[in-house]
């Protein structure tokens, strides 16, 4: 593929979104925020790479008894996710069953242009 049938969508990062979680109120994380979350990711054309307890940590802290990465066609649709009212309306259950969330985005490799 030459560089000229390159849409500028192809060559754009892509967004994720991160997070660690300590969840205290299972119930409450899965079928409060969980069953509003999925539907607003899909929305906003995420998908859902990975979310399960940690595994073999590596090196270094890793806190929570929970993580979670989604992917987004962009750094700025991720934000759009995130911002958007029908996400916020969520909110509130995740912190309210959670000890702590940390969440974070991030752009995703973009290898150089040649």
């Amino acid at each position: 593929m030459s560089k000229e049938s390159i849409s500028a969508t192809e060559i754009l990062p892509k967004g994720y979104v991160i997070a660690q979680l300590e969840i205290t109120n299972e119930d409450m994380f899965y079928n409060e925020y969980g069953s509003r979350t999925f539907p607003t990711v899909i929305a906003n054309e995420g998908k859902i790479l990975v979310t399960t307890q940690p595994s073999d940590k590596l090196e270094g802290e890793w806190i929570g008894n929970w993580t979670v990465i989604i992917e987004f066609p962009s750094k700025a649709g991720a934000l759009n996710w995130y911002n958007s009212k029908a996400y916020q309306d969520a909110v509130p259950f995740r912190q309210n069953s959670t000890k702590f969330s940390n969440l974070i985005v991030l752009d995703g490799f973009a290898p150089p242009q040649s």
